[in-house]
Formats: structure tokens, C-alpha cells, sequence
């Protein structure tokens, strides 16, 4: 069970009880490296897999010559070097627990032009849950228990408890 009374907070608690989902192939990882780098992709990859690795970086930059690049790595070491440098990068997804979550709330909402007080629990799973904990936020928890959008937010002190199901 998680505490939230924060944007941080509520996003931290539902990755904490999640599955971090990360890029364990070659192509996703340049793919990571080219959208994040642009022009120096090359670069910051090579540096990453020197530092993860230990080989030299002339060694290295051999991978991306030509069509070496989009070529899928030969040796179970390479497949193994880019999985871990993988696990070092953010995650593709979070995976929600396979029950969802319970989530009880307490707390000021803003309803219309009125500032209201409400308690309820509410349960997200499949698409739902996966949606909470890929883009948390506090409109998409209250999506769960009143009309889509009829919350602007928060008006006062809130809080909620975040409890996977397995």
C-alpha cells in the first residue's frame, strides 16, 4: 500500500508497485538513443556502452559503421551488453499488478464552481490501470469514480492510498 497527498507522491506510488518494462534489443536501444541524442546519438552510445562494459571505444564505434548499425549483434555477449545497457535506460512502460489497484480517496474536489468533500474507493484494472500508472495523474483517478472531466481538481487537502492487487 502506497501513501499519495502529491502529484510526486501519486506518481511515485503507483511505479513503486508496478513493473518497470525496459528495452532489452539492439534496434529499441538506438532507436532510444537517436530520438533522445538527435546528431550525437552515436556518440552518447558508444560512451555508455564503454562505461557499462569496459571495451574500448574504437571497438565499439565499429558496431555502428555502415550497415553494421542496423545489423542484430552476432554473439550472445553483444545481446547480453545491449539488454544491460537496456535495464540502465528509462523504462519502455510500467506493467500494472495483474488485479489493478484499490484506491481509496479522501478529499476536496472541485465540482463545478463548488469545492466539495468526498471519500470513496475505486478499483482500476486493465486498460484502466495501465493507463494510471503509464500517465498518473489526478484527473485520471477521478475519471475512475465521477463522469470524465466533471473534476477540474483538487480545491483543498487530499489523499490517497494506492493498493495493488495481485
Amino acid at each position: 500500500m502506497a501513501y499519495a497527498d502529491s502529484m510526486e507522491r501519486l506518481i511515485q506510488a503507483f511505479r513503486e508497485s508496478s513493473t518497470p518494462v525496459y528495452v532489452t534489443e539492439k534496434v529499441e536501444i538506438l532507436e532510444y538513443y537517436h530520438d533522445t541524442y538527435l546528431d550525437e546519438w552515436k556518440r552518447h552510445l558508444v560512451d555508455d556502452l564503454h562505461r557499462l562494459t569496459g571495451a574500448k571505444r574504437s571497438s565499439l564505434m565499429r558496431r555502428f559503421q555502415g550497415d553494421r548499425t542496423m545489423r542484430r549483434p552476432r554473439t550472445a555477449k553483444a545481446r547480453a551488453e545491449y539488454a544491460w545497457l537496456g535495464q540502465h535506460l528509462p523504462p519502455l512502460r510500467y506493467d500494472p499488478p495483474r488485479g489493478g489497484y484499490q484506491i481509496d480517496f479522501a478529499g476536496y474536489v472541485q465540482i463545478s464552481e463548488e469545492c466539495d468533500d468526498r471519500d470513496f474507493s475505486v478499483v482500476a484494472l486493465g486498460t484502466q490501470a495501465y493507463q494510471l500508472v503509464n500517465a498518473p495523474s489526478f484527473g485520471g483517478v477521478m475519471d475512475l469514480y465521477f463522469p470524465a472531466g466533471l473534476v477540474s481538481g483538487a480545491c483543498g487537502p487530499w489523499s490517497l492510498e494506492i493498493t495493488p492487487l495481485v
